[in-house]
Formats: C-alpha cells, structure tokens, sequence
C-alpha cells in the first residue's frame, strides 16, 4: 500500500502547508502563475487534439524531476480526461526550487458538444500531492467548450 503524505502546518500565518518528501529531506510546494494557452471555455473542434499549458513556480524545496524526486501530472477528475494518457511528466529537466516552467498534458476533445473540465494535481513518488493554494489543495484545471 502507498502511502499519501499529509499537508503539515508551516508555521507561518498564511503560507501554505509544507508537504514534505518522503525522506523528509525537503518538501513540495507549487506556485500557479496562469494559464499560457486554453483559457478557461476555450472552444475546441470535436476530437480535437490540443496541448493544455500552465506556468508554474516551483515554491518549495525540492528539486521537481531529479535524479531523486521525480514529479508527474496525474489527472485527478473532472468531466473528461479529454483522451490524456493519466500521468504527464511535469518537466523533461530538473526544475529547481525557485524556478518558473511551463507545464503541459496533451489531450484530445471529447466528440459530443458541451463543456469539460479536467483537473491535473502534481505528485512526486510514493503518491506524494502537492498543489498550489492557500492549503495546497488546487490541481490545475482545463475546461473546454466543445462545438
């Protein structure tokens, strides 16, 4: 069984909890700095394929995508995984704590009109989830009208 690691106290009022790694060595924290493509109802063709992009900063302490802390984008729910495989890697480098990237999953509309919304958490290994928020509870999101 995987253990899920819990959101800890920062100490610090108002900054979000610290979600430490599970060496403990470091934790996982993320910054959402909008969206770069696919604006919330952005409208798609039907069994269109797309690229959804945000950029993030990574606020914690852990490097994302090292030789020690690897990071994916799961899909976490929604309406729609929209035709995505579940598990993104979050960067094909190392993002150190600090730096700002761009990060994406490749999706396909759904065929029938309406609205979709996809919801996309980021977890380092052992199912360790961190997002961004006042508690780090907000997965980044895709919502698309389909035509």
């Amino acid at each position: 069984m995987t253990a899920t690691a819990v959101p800890t106290g920062s100490g610090t009022a108002g900054e979000p909890p610290k979600v430490w790694a599970n060496d403990g060595k470091c934790y996982f924290r993320m910054q959402y700095l909008g969206d770069v493509n696919f604006p919330p109802d952005s409208v798609v063709s039907a069994n269109q394929t797309f690229t959804k992009t945000w950029r993030v900063k990574n606020t914690g302490t852990c490097p994302w995508e090292s030789a020690e802390y690897n990071v994916d984008l799961h899909y976490e729910g929604g309406d729609s995984q929209m035709g995505g495989t579940g598990v993104f890697d979050i960067n094909s480098t190392t993002v150190e704590p600090g730096d700002v990237v761009e990060v994406s999953v490749y999706l396909t509309a759904p065929a029938s009109a309406g609205s979709y919304t996809g919801y996309w958490m980021p977890r380092a290994d052992g199912n360790v989830r961190f997002g961004y928020g006042d508690k780090g509870q907000y997965s980044l999101a895709v919502r698309i009208i389909v035509n």
